[in-house]
């Protein structure tokens, strides 16, 4: 999830695709949202089984 933070990885897909940072980073913002719920509820689930 860190890398939807710190996008770095896509810096040369960037460049290539002629697209700013500020395109796609609306579209991250909202995978991390949705990646964070996803693993906050994992963690949540495992707490209370008890794994």
């Amino acid at each position: 999830m860190v890398n939807m933070v710190q996008p770095f990885w896509i810096l040369p897909v960037l460049a290539i695709s002629g697209l700013k940072l500020r395109d796609v980073m609306g579209y991250m913002v909202l995978i991390l949202i949705y990646l964070g719920i996803i693993y906050a509820s994992a963690i949540l689930i495992w707490g209370y089984l008890g794994a």
